[in-house]
């Protein structure tokens, strides 16, 4: 019996076969240490000088390696990444020596986690930062941050940061003006952006699970979990993960989390009664089976 995964792509959040994978052969100027990031779609802004003083770039499959060069900018004052699925923590490894920047952005990028906030403490003229829809942030690392004095703004939205952290943490930093939570005016705007990079880490976990490839995959769609701790898709799509790496006991716990968020998942049914086949637990999986058939489910192909 087939197990199914129900994958929905949205327009514009990548290619259906997956993302990419880094390859500068095949990239216009490979030699140029920031042919990736313009490849990837990178705007930089330059001096009249001819040094790059701003780069941005959202929505795009760029990896921490791609980052690396950006340590040499010596004049960089501006950075803005946005919904990147790929970036993780060690992405603000080569920041550390970039003591021009004055405003730093790493929105909506969850793989980023407290410990290496500390790769900023020595930026001394940082003046902006903002860690929108981060979720791998939390109380503990606001301590990190607390050695930026003349940090103007910070921006905690869609974070782990509570509520009375963050006022110990303005008692710190005065001067400091700090958004924790969404005004009317701009919640569209974050709720879509989430939406969005959820697409990405799915659209990239499902990717890894077609290839064989449970724990990456995985790494991925826990952080679409994260995103979208509401979506029955997100469980349904982690269970597939979980199934494939053979543990079924967290296959069927995620399948059973996206039952419980969408009660007439058909899809969520008939997998669960796939893995508790599997388990070797007959009843459960027929029941399971019967009722994703009753749901009007049907496993056969279309």
């Amino acid at each position: 019996m087939r197990l199914l995964i129900g994958l929905v792509l949205v327009a514009g959040c990548g290619a259906p076969g997956g993302p990419a994978e880094s390859n500068t052969s095949q990239r216009p100027g490979a030699t140029d240490p920031f042919s990736a990031l313009r490849y990837r779609g990178a705007e930089m802004e330059k001096n009249q000088q001819g040094e790059i003083v701003g780069v941005r770039l959202e929505y795009a499959q760029v990896s921490d390696e791609d980052l690396r060069p950006l340590e040499n900018l010596r004049r960089l004052r501006s950075l803005e990444i946005a919904s990147c699925p790929r970036i993780t923590t060690n992405a603000l490894v080569p920041l550390r020596t970039v003591s021009s920047l004055r405003s730093l952005t790493f929105t909506f990028c969850p793989r980023i986690t407290d410990n290496e906030l500390a790769q900023l403490r020595h930026l001394d003229r940082l003046t902006n930062l903002s860690l929108d829809g981060c979720t791998g942030i939390t109380d503990a690392g606001l301590d990190h941050l607390e050695d930026l004095a003349q940090l103007e703004t910070l921006s905690l939205r869609d974070t782990w940061i509570t509520y009375d952290r963050m006022l110990s943490f303005q008692k710190t930093l005065p001067k400091c003006r700090v958004r924790h939570t969404w005004t009317s005016a701009d919640r569209t705007e974050g709720s879509t952006r989430r939406e969005h990079t959820a697409e990405h880490y799915r659209e990239l976990g499902m990717s890894r699970a077609r290839q064989g490839r449970p724990g990456d995959a995985l790494s991925a769609l826990d952080t679409v979990v994260s995103l979208l701790p509401l979506d029955a898709r997100a469980y349904n799509d982690r269970g597939y993960a979980h199934q494939l790496g053979k543990n079924l006991d967290k296959a069927i716990d995620d399948y059973t989390a996206a039952i419980l968020v969408y009660p007439d998942f058909g899809l969520a049914y008939f997998n669960r009664g796939v893995a508790y086949r599997e388990r070797g637990e007959t009843e459960k999986a027929d029941d399971d089976i019967a009722a994703a058939e009753a749901l009007g489910y049907d496993e056969s192909p279309r």
